[in-house]
């Protein structure tokens, strides 16, 4: 077999399996600050999600984007009543599209921020837009039964979102919590700081596939030729 062709084979050999284990990517939230519009698009190593802002009455409102340190930092609303231009309670809920992901994506996790005071996230899958669980409730704060809850913030590793793969959308949502008096804190406010993305096993790049067929391609050749002149 021509040599340079069997160094070219090896070589996409390698760049296959390399393209099978690629590193985990991360959509930091807060990278585009301040009011963003209703909606936001984010794309790192050549996957997409797309962000949209909603309100109490399921309205598109704009999404505010905070990098002030600390926990201070992701993607929220910009009707935030308390003028900290998160996701608060009863005032609606950040709806992340992640159907570009499909197929490009084995699963998703997400991290949250300015949950310091206890405040409690939810999260809830759909397969509209603007449509949130079994339906944003203004009246109660929530969308129906979450998929997953909690009040965690900043955690070493993301959380993995349930059912990746089953629905187009997470909507993310301040659920509150009842504090020390055992009342209902009504100006809860959380952030969505970034989702982090693990590439599927096993698919790799567009240029990886044409240099590995370019390699087959050139070895057909030869060996006709080599065929040719027996």
């Amino acid at each position: 077999m021509n040599k340079k062709l069997s160094m070219l084979l090896a070589t996409a050999a390698i760049c296959v399996g390399t393209d099978a284990i690629a590193a985990p990517v991360v959509f930091d939230l807060d990278a585009s600050t301040g009011n963003l519009g209703t909606t936001k698009g984010y794309t790192e190593s050549g996957l997409t999600i797309t962000a949209g802002g909603f309100d109490q009455n399921s309205l598109a409102t704009d999404l505010y984007g905070k990098a002030e340190g600390g926990d201070e930092n992701g993607l929220g609303l910009a009707n935030d009543s308390t003028g900290d231009h998160e996701i608060e309670f009863k005032h609606g809920f950040v709806q992340i599209n992640v159907s570009a992901l499909f197929g490009k994506v084995s699963s998703l996790g997400f991290l949250t921020g300015s949950t310091t005071d206890g405040e409690k996230w939810a999260v809830y899958g759909s397969n509209a837009s603007g449509v949130c669980g079994a339906g944003y409730s203004a009246t109660n704060g929530n969308c129906g039964t979450p998929l997953q809850s909690g009040i965690t913030e900043s955690q070493g590793s993301p959380i993995s979102l349930l059912d990746f793969g089953t629905y187009d959308f997470y909507d993310f949502v301040e659920i509150s919590h009842v504090n020390s008096d055992d009342q209902t804190d009504n100006n809860d406010n959380i952030l969505l700081t970034s989702l982090t993305a693990t590439p599927a096993v096993g698919v790799p790049e567009p240029a990886t596939w044409l240099m590995f067929l370019v390699a087959l391609g050139g070895i057909g050749l030869t060996m006709r030729r080599k065929s040719a002149t027996v």
